[in-house]
This record gives C-alpha cells, structure tokens and sequence, in this order.
C-alpha cells in the first residue's frame, strides 16, 4: 500500500460506477471526490463504493517510478472531539495524581 501525497497524480482510466472523475494531484482528486458526495442527492454511493471496492486507475508518485496501475480506495477515520476542550492542567492534575 501507498500512501499517497498531495502532489502525487491520479489518472482514472474509466467511470466509476457512473461517476467520471477527472485525472489529477491527489488534493484536487479528493476534493472532487467531497464535492461529489456532498453536492450530489446520490454522490455518497461514491465515496462508500470508493471504501469497499476502490477504483482502477493509474498513480503517478512525485517521488519516481512512472506510471503504476492498481487501486484507489478511501480510507475512513473516526475521530472524537469533545465539546470542551481538555485543559493542559488535567494532564498535570492525572500525572500528580491531585
């Protein structure tokens, strides 16, 4: 697996499923990809068959190699975020034990 950087070019060979995404730095694609699912009364079926299936395409990696064919899937992240945000002085407090 490869994680790619924003730079890093993505070239969709077909649609996806219906959605034709254009060829492009990793930035723009993803932006494409949030646009779609957010602006898009069924845009969402993208981004989860991009989760579960992925898309063919070919990777173009600033750091060399030519053109490599494979895969492109999203990967989801939860993360937590708390109404109040934590003090430095609770992390004090906790190794205090006060």
């Amino acid at each position: 697996m490869v994680k790619p950087s924003d730079d890093d070019v993505i070239n969709f060979s077909e649609n996806i499923n219906g959605w034709d995404l254009s060829t492009g730095k990793v930035k723009a694609v993803l932006k494409e990809i949030e646009d779609t699912a957010a602006n898009h009364r069924d845009g969402g079926q993208l981004a989860a068959y991009l989760v579960r299936e992925g898309a063919a395409c070919e990777f173009l990696s600033i750091n060399g190699g030519g053109w490599r064919k494979g895969k492109l899937k999203l990967k989801m992240e939860l993360e937590f975020v708390p109404d109040e945000p934590e003090s430095q002085l609770d992390d004090l407090r906790s190794d205090l034990n006060i």
